[in-house]
């Protein structure tokens, strides 16, 4: 009995060299995570007309602030309990506020009525498109599964914060099935209707004008350049 006490230190020890041996580990690994863009069905946007001018003062679009749980690569299920998971072997190309981020910018430069940039840590002469996602999330409801955006937006002009219009956008696709490529498809669908109604928002604010030495005295202003996003 006592030798066989005294073998199972060394068994423990020889086990752990084992593991760590090249090549040879006793610890399951994990599969690869599937990762996903959101899909751009182009045929939603219409093409830009070649005598089309971005007109206005630029429009910066800045990444949404979100709650940690969000601001990740991970897709997020919502439980009907409220209980938030992630899917697991399943991810993101980017964090869910920068995919969002990109896809309104696609969408204003298709739109083509408006010069767009992303992300600026100065807030000038430029029209600031802020906000918070407060939910972008697949939910698993008793009658259906469906994909939930929820975008709090405020729109600044000319460097003026916490001045201009703001409006929550709320927007839901149902999926037509619980398998992933289905589910990314109503992510998708979800995040393109949201980006048709902030761009017909934007567009029905009026720009305030505000007094300076490049505006005053009949003076134009200089003309913004069209930036893509990066």
């Amino acid at each position: 009995m006592n030798d066989a006490l005294r073998k199972r230190p060394a068994a423990l020890a020889a086990l752990l060299l084992l593991a760590a041996l090249p090549g040879c580990s006793l610890l399951y690994k994990q599969e690869p995570a599937a990762t996903y863009q959101l899909s751009l069905p182009r045929s939603t946007y219409a093409a830009p007309s070649a005598q089309a001018r971005p007109q206005g003062p630029v429009l910066v679009i800045h990444t949404p602030v979100s709650s940690r749980v969000l601001d990740s690569d991970r897709v997020i299920i919502a439980q009907p309990d409220g209980r938030l998971a992630a899917w697991a072997g399943l991810r993101w190309a980017d964090n869910a506020p920068v995919l969002l981020r990109d896809r309104l910018a696609e969408a204003f430069i298709h739109d083509a009525r408006q010069a767009v940039r992303v992300d600026s840590s100065s807030f000038g002469s430029e029209r600031n498109l802020v906000g918070t996602l407060q939910a972008f999330q697949f939910e698993q409801r008793s009658d259906a599964s469906v994909v939930a955006i929820r975008l709090d937006l405020r729109l600044d002009d000319h460097g003026q914060p916490g001045k201009g219009a703001s409006r929550r956008f709320e927007v839901e696709r149902t999926a037509t099935s619980k398998r992933e490529a289905d589910v990314i498809a109503a992510f998708s669908a979800a995040s393109d209707a949201l980006a048709e109604q902030v761009i017909g928002w934007v567009a029905q604010q009026p720009v305030t004008s505000i007094a300076s030495p490049a505006g005053a005295a009949g003076v134009p202003r200089t003309a913004p350049a069209e930036l893509v996003p990066r």
